[in-house]
């Protein structure tokens, strides 16, 4: 394909986010872009037994809950402060553990 077929060409890998992120205009998701759903949205008919967790989806709730809940309409910000308290209270236990353990 020659360089008059393209309306980008040779486009860095950031900027063609970029691009793909304003002519799809999703601003309801903002602050995330459009990739952000895509591994939640696009299922295999076995992810549709619990809507919202993905059977194959790796990452940990603090990963995609701020984001299916901001777009649920509820306040994302609260969702991963809480993630964030539950990593911090875990970290606490373990330090409490091993201080334990060393008295």
């Amino acid at each position: 394909m020659s360089k008059a077929q393209w309306d980008h060409y040779k486009v860095a890998f950031k900027r063609s986010k970029e691009i793909l992120d304003g002519i799809l205009n999703l601003s309801a998701v903002r602050p995330w872009d459009f990739r952000k759903g895509l591994g939640y949205f696009l299922r295999t008919q076995d992810d549709y037994s619990d809507v919202f967790q993905l059977r194959r989806f790796a990452s940990g709730h603090a990963d995609w809950k701020p984001y299916v809940s901001h777009i649920l309409g509820f306040n994302a910000d609260l969702i991963s402060e809480f993630y964030q308290q539950e990593v911090r209270i875990d970290e606490l236990n373990s330090d409490e553990k091993a201080i334990r353990s060393e008295l």
